[in-house]
């Protein structure tokens, strides 16, 4: 009988001790499995952040490259350098270099720098003078691949010379997307990133010596060509890191793959602690089991806490890289509008006049756009705070309808503005920052709805909370959209940054309210509430 039981103890015990280590494995394994999804959504979210940032720097210098190029077009008709250099002074033409048909230099007006003189010594190399007979010639200022470090400029035939004309950079030259892959870099949860395409390596972070061709590494080859982003671990200065690989989108004439390198530190601190359990569960089967349920439990909520925390870590990282690239694009972005001014007061060509005003309002209202979206980076590089005073209710929302009343009469809307008699005489707010907030949510409804459709406000008092209404006849909105709708580059219009109902939510949690939106019988509404 005492054998029999030992028998049924020891047979349970090993049932106990196998099961234990079965649980303990498993959990490793959904551990690590956990760890590595939760790095490669963070290096997904840092390349999303790189991409939009790269894409902004490339539309900014794209477009101060077809501005520039309309400038010098004028000055192919003239043929008088010190002419060229007056007419020039909008397009920012610094120097202007006669040759004689074969290249040689004849004269130099104005200044020229190193890089410029080495380009004269091989002029031949980069144009051909004989095309030069019948086409112009542009010098870095390509709008699909602009040149990251110049010279800029244009040659072109007149008689029997040829005139290269050298300007100032049309961009702003420490912008660029190389600067961007550096200040991403810069995270210590950074080990490296690098751009690539199938010619070589584009842009790195300053660790990077040497890596392999996209061609000759099997991995990068089939993320560049399913245009799939894939993850792995691989050696970099000799430590083991977590690297993915994210298909770059077209850029002009560029599309690639960014490499982001984490490291592993973390990781491997969770997978040694992981298997020092399974060789105490080997001996503590009931203990350990209790310890493996205490540590999945609290390795749960300490990724729920990381994967908060590194949101936080990008949305900063967002807020400096959205302020770096704005505060450096404003000032080329003003001496552009200037020049657009300049040119519509001063110079009227003799042919095509329609066509060339039709020009200058595009590009003042591109510009015009372009500062639009820069002023909603700015005013979300910091944290905001909410100045209040107390304010005049009904006046508030009466300067909130008059100006929606003005923008519905624009879009043929129909706009209607509800203000019951019961809402309290003031309220405690920041009235420029709120009044702003609810503008934006206004603008989104009346680009919801077709001509003809309704948006209207309406308040009321709820408890201790003075609810604002905004609704718009425009299409429901599905669940994913919904719950995405308040994040930064939602933007569901086509155009602008998607930053206007981001913007708003932070704006009214700063006022300790709350932003919601929902689907009606008949239309979508947002509900602010704003305590009183």
């Amino acid at each position: 009988m005492q054998k029999s039981l030992r028998t049924i103890v020891f047979l349970t015990l090993a049932v106990v001790l196998l099961a234990a280590g079965i649980t303990v494995a498993f959990s490793v394994r959904k551990t690590r499995h956990a760890i590595m999804s939760m790095m490669e959504r963070d290096a997904i979210s840092l390349a999303n952040i790189l991409v939009e940032g790269a894409r902004q720097v490339y539309e900014s210098q794209r477009y101060a490259v077809t501005l520039r190029r309309s400038e010098l077009m004028p000055l192919t008709r003239l043929s008088d350098p010190e002419v060229i250099l007056t007419k020039g002074r909008t397009a920012k033409v610094r120097a202007v270099i006669v040759l004689d048909s074969t290249g040689k230099v004849r004269s130099i007006h104005g200044l020229t720098r190193p890089k410029e003189e080495q380009f004269l010594a091989k002029l031949s190399e980069y144009i051909d003078i004989e095309e030069l007979k019948s086409n112009v010639a542009f010098i870095g200022l390509d709008p699909d691949f602009p040149s990251p470090s110049g010279p800029y400029g244009m040659a072109f035939a007149s008689d029997d010379s040829i005139f290269v004309v050298f300007v100032e950079p049309p961009f702003c030259q420490e912008a660029g997307i190389g600067q961007l892959v550096r200040k991403l870099a810069q995270s210590p949860a950074v080990r490296y990133i690098i751009l690539q395409d199938t010619s070589g390596v584009i842009a790195a972070s300053k660790d990077v010596k040497k890596v392999k061709s996209i061609l000759a590494d099997d991995f990068l080859r089939s993320v560049f060509s399913t245009k799939t982003p894939q993850s792995r671990l691989t050696t970099f200065l000799d430590e083991q890191v977590f690297e993915l690989a994210y298909p770059f989108p077209k850029l002009g004439e560029f599309s690639g793959i960014i490499r982001i390198g984490l490291p592993l530190a973390e990781y491997k601190d969770v997978m040694n602690l992981s298997r020092l359990v399974i060789i105490l569960g080997l001996f503590l089967a009931i203990l350990t089991v209790i310890v493996t349920i205490v540590l999945l439990s609290t390795a749960a909520r300490l990724m729920r806490l990381r994967q908060e925390h590194e949101r936080l870590v990008h949305l900063r990282a967002l807020s400096e890289l959205a302020a770096s690239v704005a505060h450096q694009i404003r000032n080329p972005l003003n001496s552009i509008a200037i020049a657009f001014q300049r040119l519509a007061a001063e110079f009227k060509p003799e042919d095509n006049i329609e066509e060339y005003e039709k020009i200058i309002n595009v590009g003042l209202s591109e510009a015009k756009r372009v500062d639009k979206i820069i002023r909603e980076f700015i005013s979300l590089t910091g944290s905001i705070s909410a100045v209040k005073n107390e304010v005049p209710t009904r006046e508030f929302i009466s300067k909130l309808c008059d100006r929606a009343s003005q923008l519905a009469q624009a879009k043929s809307v129909a706009f209607e503005c509800d203000i019951p008699r019961d809402i309290p005489e003031t309220i405690l707010i920041d009235d420029e920052k709120l009044g702003h907030a609810v503008e934006n949510i206004l603008a989104n409804s009346f680009d919801a709805v077709e001509t003809g459709g309704t948006v209207r406000l309406s308040v009321r008092k709820a408890k201790r909370m003075l609810v604002l209404t905004i609704f718009n006849t425009g299409q429901p909105l599905n669940k994913e959209i919904a719950e995405k709708i308040f994040q930064p580059y939602a933007s569901l219009k086509g155009k602008g940054a998607g930053m206007g109902l981001f913007y708003a939510q932070q704006v009214v949690l700063a006022h300790n309210g709350t932003i919601d939106v929902r689907n009606t019988s008949n239309g979508v509404a947002f509900d602010v509430k704003i305590p009183i």
